[in-house]
């Protein structure tokens, strides 16, 4: 599975007007979530919700992942998917993915749109996802399993799902423990928890829609319209 989901965070990049200083410094705005290799499912209209703790930054943000709508392209299958991203002292960001439908998960993208709540809606530039080792995000918290303790029901949201106990390892070989389930579609954790970061799922269902608002502008059209903003807004005079 490539590292599809760490893309969200390119907007936090992009609304910072740090898209120049990419190479230079972290990415503003990043956040991160735990994956567990194998367990996506591409079920259509499908979401789920996850409270996630970044035990480092003792910070806490909210993640919905969704499956939206399909679409041809050269020949190949690919799905628009979304992450919407609320944190606690930022904007809501929305992100939507079109991916190549593949049986292990999310292959390559094709188009990306971001979209900060109370602004216009861009596309990102292919040169910042194209390349995993020159991209502007890190990679996701991707685990693999290596061992499934117990089988066991949990509760989520005010219903039991039949749920697997993993031990996982990411691939700088920490732990990871999970609770893995097929119901909880489209990533398929119940929760995860690392030495970094715990997520929790908080609910989950079908009937997906985009959140994503309004017109979408090619990126550096968006950020002549982010500059003019500031300029109109800032520049008054005496």
């Amino acid at each position: 599975m490539c590292h599809t989901f760490a893309i969200f965070a390119l907007a936090g990049l992009a609304a910072s007007g740090a898209a120049a200083d990419a190479k230079k410094e972290p990415v503003p705005g990043q956040r991160t979530a735990i994956l567990i290799d194998g367990k996506f499912r591409f079920v259509p209209g499908s979401w789920a919700r996850y409270s996630v703790l970044d035990k480092v930054k003792q910070e806490r943000y909210e993640l919905t992942f969704a499956i939206l709508d399909t679409k041809k392209q050269g020949g190949k299958p690919y799905r628009w998917m979304e992450i919407d991203a609320r944190l606690e002292k930022q904007p809501r960001v929305v992100t939507r993915l079109l991916v190549e439908e593949t049986a292990e998960g999310p292959g390559a993208m094709a188009d990306v749109i971001v979209q900060v709540q109370g602004m216009t809606a861009f596309r990102v530039p292919k040169k910042f996802y194209k390349n995993q080792k020159d991209a502007a995000v890190a990679p996701a918290a991707e685990a693999f399993v290596r061992k499934e303790v117990e089988q066991r029901s949990v509760q989520v949201a005010g219903r039991q799902v039949a749920a697997i106990l993993v031990e996982a390892e990411d691939r700088q070989g920490k732990v990871i423990r999970a609770v893995v389930s097929e119901e909880c579609a489209p990533i398929g954790v119940v929760s995860a928890e690392s030495d970094e970061l715990r997520m929790m799922l908080t609910d989950f269902g079908l009937g997906a829609k985009t959140g994503v608002q309004g017109p979408v502008l090619n990126f550096y059209l968006w950020l002549m319209e982010q500059i003019a903003g500031a300029s109109e807004s800032g520049g008054g005079g005496k």
